[in-house]
C-alpha cells in the first residue's frame, strides 16, 4: 500500500545532569545554572510535559531551547516547559535543553526511558475495484475484505471500513467469486489509512466483462450505455443479439483492442406500447468466450393521469458526503400534492410538502452525523402523494469523523518579481492537524506546521529567483497531512533577463468567477519594438491591440469578459501577440459559466479538443452540495495525463485539474480517447478527448 511520508521537526527535550557551561571574560556576569530536568520516563505514543529547573545568579532573564533525537513537540520548544510526543518504539532517547541569559549559557542532557505496550489505533478504509486499467474506476460489491481475522463485505460502491486497527503489520485480504484472491502485508502507521484494492477476474485466452449487467430505463429514460472490457492480450470480436422489437442497438457488432473498452449505446422505443413493465435480454457473444447477458427493463405508463416519478431510488453517502437531493416529478398529466419524511432521527427533508404538476420538485435530504459513532446507518425517505401513490428512497450513510482539511488556492503565481506568496490552510476537523510539504523543484520552499481544530492559518511560500530558468518556470508543492492525504499546489514564476521580450502568462483562465485578467508585455531589450494583437473568440475584450514599447519598458493589457452576457458552458479562444522580427506567442483563453445543469456533481466540458498544438487544458468539477464530495478519475489512453486522479471538492465550489497530452505518443491523424470522472453514489461523466498530430 501507499504509505504517507511522515516528516518530523526533530526538536526534542532532554533531561540529565550531564552539563556544559559556557563562559567569557566578563567578570560582572555569571552563567545560569540548570539544577534538574524531569521527568525521565514516558509511555510510548503519549505526550508528556518536560520541565527544566534553572536559575541565574545575577537574576537575569533566561531563554530556553530544546532539541531531541526523536519524537516531536506539541507547541513551543523555546519555553521552560515543553510538551514532548514520545516515539512509538520503546527505548532510551536523549533530550537536550540550552539555557542562556543572552551572553552565557548552561546545557543539560538526560535520557528518557520510553516503555509500554499500548498501541494507537487507526481507521482503515477503502474501495475494491475491478482489475484492468480501464476498469479501475468500476467498484465491486460483495467482496469479503479481511484484516487478519476481522472481516466485512463491501457495499454497493465497493467501500469497506475497519475501526480500531492497531499500528503495526497486518494481513489484508480480499475474496470474491470469479476473481483472483488478493492478499498483502498492510503496515498501519497513521491515524487513518485509505486503500484501493484491485481484483483481477479469473481469465483465459478469451476474457471480457460487461458493466453494468442490467439497464433499467424506468419510465422516462430512452438512452443508456454499458461498457465492454477486453481483459485479454488479443483483439476481441463481438456481436449482440436480442428478440424484443422495442430494444434498439445503433451498433450490434464490433471489435475491442487488448486491454481496451468499448461503450455500447442501448435505446428503447415506447411508441405504441401498452401500459406495463417490460423486460428483455441482450446476448453478447465474443469469439470463443462464454456468452455474457445483459437485462434491459423499462416501464410504459398511462399518460392520462398523474404519475409519481422519484429519482434516485437509493442514496449512499460516503464518510465525507453530506446533504443529498431527491427529485419528485409528475410524468403524467394533471397534478398531485406530496409529503416527504425520513424514518430516522439523523435524517430530515426540506421541503416536506408541496404540489407538483409539470415541473420537477427538488427535496434536500439533510444529514446530521452529530453524536453518531463510526459505522453504517440505513433508513428511508417515504414520499406519499394525494392521487399518484407513494415511493421510497433507500438511504445508506457511513460515519467516520466530521470535518475536513483544505488548502487554497491551488495555484501560486509569483509573476516576474514576487518572492513570497500566501496560502490558507483551513482545519474544520475536531482535532489539530499537522502537515508537511515537499517540492518538485529546488527553488520552491517547503514549509510545515500544525493547524488547530476549527481554525485557519495563512502560510507563506517562498521561491529562490536565483534558481529560476529563463522564461516561464512551473513546479509543484505537495502538502501532506494524516487527515487529508496529499494535495498539490501549482507554483508558477517568470524569470525575465535582459535582451528579451516577454509575453506572459501563456494561459488566461477566467474560471467560474473572474471577469478581468492581465496580459503582460515586457520589452527587456535596448531597442524600440512595435507589437500587434489578434484574437479568436468574440466573448472577451482586449483593452489594446497594437502599440509600441520603448527599451526596458512594460505594459499590462486588460482582458475582460461580461459574465452576464454569457450563456452557461465552457468558453475557449486564443490571443496571438506578434512583435515583428523579435517574438510571437499564442495565449490560450478559457472561462466557465456554471450552475445551469441542476446536477449535484457536474463536470465541464464534455469534450476537450487539443487541436494540433495545445498540450494542457483545464477540466472543471463542480459540487453544488453544501458538503464536500469525493471524486475519482481515470484516463483511457496512455497519451492522456491527469494532474490528479482523486480529490475532495468543498461544498458549493468548483475545482479545476490540468489535463495534458503527450504529443510524442500520438498516432498520425486524429486521436480519440476519454476521461471518466465519478463521485461514489452519483452518476459519472465521460469526457471525450481529441488531439490532432
Amino acid at each position: 500500500m501507499k504509505k504517507a511520508l511522515i516528516f518530523f521537526a526533530i526538536f526534542l527535550v532532554f533531561t540529565s545532569c550531564n552539563r556544559r557551561v559556557t563562559d567569557n571574560d566578563n567578570d560582572d556576569n555569571r552563567a545560569p545554572v540548570i539544577s534538574s530536568v524531569y521527568p525521565s520516563t514516558a509511555e510510548r505514543g503519549t505526550t508528556i510535559t518536560v520541565h527544566c529547573s534553572a536559575a541565574d545568579p545575577d537574576s537575569d532573564s533566561l531563554s530556553y531551547l530544546w532539541t531531541a533525537e526523536s519524537g516531536g513537540f506539541d507547541g513551543s520548544f523555546t519555553s521552560q516547559s515543553v510538551d514532548w510526543n514520545a516515539p512509538m518504539t520503546a527505548g532510551t532517547y536523549t533530550l537536550t535543553v540550552y539555557v542562556s541569559d543572552g551572553e552565557l549559557s548552561d546545557t543539560a542532557y538526560n535520557d528518557i526511558t520510553v516503555t509500554g505496550s499500548t498501541l494507537p489505533t487507526s481507521y482503515v478504509s477503502g474501495y475494491v475495484r475491478a482489475g484492468s486499467a480501464l476498469m479501475s474506476t468500476m467498484t465491486l460489491a460483495g467482496v469479503e475484505v479481511c484484516i487478519d481475522s476481522s472481516c466485512m463485505t463491501t457495499n454497493t460502491t465497493g467501500f469497506f471500513g475497519f475501526s480500531n486497527v492497531e499500528y503495526g503489520s497486518h494481513i489484508l485480504s480480499a475474496v470474491k467469486e470469479g476473481y483472483i484472491s488478493y492478499s498483502e502485508t498492510l503496515v498501519v502507521d497513521a491515524p487513518s489509512e485509505v486503500i484501493y484494492i484491485s481484483l483481477n477476474p479469473i481469465g483465459s485466452f478469451c476474457d471480457f466483462d460487461i458493466e453494468p449487467t442490467a439497464l433499467d430505463f424506468e419510465t422516462m429514460t430512452d438512452s443508456m450505455a454499458f461498457d465492454l472490457y477486453n481483459n485479454a492480450e488479443s483483439p476481441l470480436h463481438w456481436s449482440i443479439g436480442f428478440e424484443d422489437a422495442w430494444i434498439i442497438l445503433p451498433v450490434d457488432t464490433g471489435s475491442t483492442a487488448p486491454s481496451e473498452t468499448t461503450s455500447i449505446t442501448v435505446l428503447v422505443d415506447r411508441e405504441d406500447m401498452e401500459e406495463g413493465e417490460y423486460s428483455g435480454l441482450l446476448t453478447i457473444s465474443a469469439d470463443a468466450c462464454s456468452t455474457r447477458y445483459l437485462t434491459v427493463t423499462m416501464e410504459v405508463i398511462d399518460g392520462d393521469s398523474p404519475v409519481l416519478y422519484v429519482q434516485p431510488s437509493s442514496i449512499e453517502l460516503s464518510p465525507l458526503e453530506g446533504d443529498a437531493f431527491i427529485i419528485v416529478q409528475n410524468i403524467g398529466t394533471g397534478y398531485f400534492s406530496w409529503t416527504a419524511e425520513g424514518t430516522e432521527d439523523w435524517m430530515g427533508v426540506s421541503p416536506a410538502i408541496d404540489i407538483v404538476s409539470t415541473e420537477r420538485d427538488s427535496i434536500t435530504l439533510l444529514i446530521d452525523r452529530t453524536g453518531l459513532s463510526s459505522g453504517t446507518y440505513n433508513g428511508e425517505v417515504i414520499i406519499n402523494t394525494s392521487t399518484a401513490g407513494s415511493d421510497t428512497v433507500a438511504v445508506s450513510m457511513e460515519v467516520v469523523s466530521s470535518g475536513n482539511f483544505s488548502i487554497a488556492p491551488d495555484t501560486l503565481n509569483f509573476g516576474i518579481d514576487s518572492e513570497s506568496e500566501n496560502m490558507t490552510l483551513t482545519n474544520n476537523t475536531g482535532s489539530d492537524v499537522s502537515w508537511v510539504s515537499m517540492a518538485s523543484e529546488d527553488w520552491i520552499s517547503t514549509p510545515s506546521g500544525s493547524v488547530s481544530s476549527m481554525s485557519a492559518d495563512i502560510v507563506g511560500v517562498e521561491i529562490d529567483r536565483d534558481g529560476l530558468s529563463t522564461g516561464s518556470n512551473i513546479g509543484y508543492l505537495f502538502i501532506s497531512s494524516p487527515t487529508a492525504g496529499t494535495d498539490t499546489i501549482v507554483v508558477i514564476a517568470e524569470n525575465i533577463v535582459s535582451e528579451y521580450f516577454s509575453i506572459y502568462p501563456d494561459t488566461l483562465d477566467f474560471g467560474n468567477t473572474e471577469t478581468s485578467l492581465v496580459l503582460n508585455l515586457h520589452n527587456m531589450t535596448t531597442d524600440v519594438h512595435n507589437w500587434f494583437i489578434t484574437s479568436t473568440g468574440d466573448w472577451f475584450d482586449i483593452s489594446e491591440t497594437a502599440g509600441t514599447l520603448t527599451e526596458m519598458d512594460g505594459l499590462a493589457i486588460d482582458v475582460t469578459i461580461d459574465r452576464e452576457a454569457l450563456s452557461y458552458g465552457i468558453y475557449e479562444g486564443f490571443i496571438h501577440v506578434d512583435v515583428p522580427g523579435l517574438a510571437s506567442d499564442t495565449i490560450y483563453v478559457s472561462a466557465l459559466k456554471s450552475g445551469a445543469t441542476g446536477e449535484i456533481f457536474a463536470v465541464y466540458p464534455d469534450t476537450m479538443d487539443f487541436g494540433d498544438s495545445l498540450s494542457v487544458k483545464l477540466l472543471y468539477l463542480e459540487n453544488t452540495h453544501t458538503s464536500p464530495l469525493t471524486w475519482y478519475g481515470a484516463s483511457a489512453e496512455g497519451w492522456i495525463n491527469m494532474e490528479r486522479t482523486t480529490g475532495s471538492i468543498p461544498g458549493s465550489s468548483i475545482n479545476d485539474i490540468d489535463i495534458s497530452i503527450d504529443r510524442d505518443e500520438l498516432a498520425p491523424g486524429e486521436n480519440h480517447g476519454f476521461i471518466y470522472i465519478y463521485s461514489p453514489g452519483l452518476v459519472g461523466d465521460t469526457i471525450a478527448v481529441v488531439a490532432e498530430e
